[in-house]
């Protein structure tokens, strides 16, 4: 069975980091992208977090504005994606839609 690419917006934040560490360290997808509004050099990481939040795995966007973004790959199919950001829309930044 093939891992799934997750997506995590608002993956920098402290549930997001978190999700992305466990992830990370457990194996569980095939690849892992995070979009935060707060570059990884300034949202203060401990260094338990470097790799599973590293700057290749890093896409800047502020999930409350941007409905789509071109650096996430459209050809590429994130499921599940985790929203883990306080931004205040509810609609969903990406459409991940697979039907």
């Amino acid at each position: 069975m093939d891992k799934p690419a997750v997506l995590i917006v608002g993956g920098l934040g402290f549930i997001g980091r978190h999700l992305a560490l466990y992830i990370h360290e457990n194996n569980l997808a095939s690849e892992v992208r995070l979009v935060d509004k707060v570059l990884p050099q300034l949202a203060w990481l401990a260094p338990e977090f470097a790799e599973a939040c590293s700057q290749d795995k890093f896409v800047q966007a502020d999930a409350s504005r941007e409905r789509k973004s071109p650096t996430l790959s459209p050809e590429r199919k994130f499921s599940p994606t985790q929203n883990t950001s306080r931004a205040s829309s509810t609609e969903p930044m990406v459409n991940n839609s697979t039907t």
